[in-house]
């Protein structure tokens, strides 16, 4: 394989990864986007809060859970 051929595979293989993480990262923000712009359309309705409890969630380690911890 000559050296120009080498850097032109190279080349390829890098821009193919860019194009596959681009194209991950657009439809990740597409799809919030989506749900942002969805929930607009929400009817807006009348409450009252009867309680309240503040919690502080923390991850747990390497399950990877989160867990509410009383203040």
């Amino acid at each position: 394989m000559t050296r120009a051929l080498y850097f032109r595979a190279k080349a390829i293989v890098v821009g193919l990864a860019f194009i596959v993480i681009g194209s991950f990262i657009i439809f990740s923000v597409a799809g919030e986007w989506l749900t942002g712009m969805q929930s607009r359309k929400w009817q807006p309705v009348e409450a009252v809060i009867v309680t309240f409890q503040k919690i502080d969630a923390t991850s747990s380690g390497s399950d990877g859970r989160w867990q509410a911890h009383d203040l």
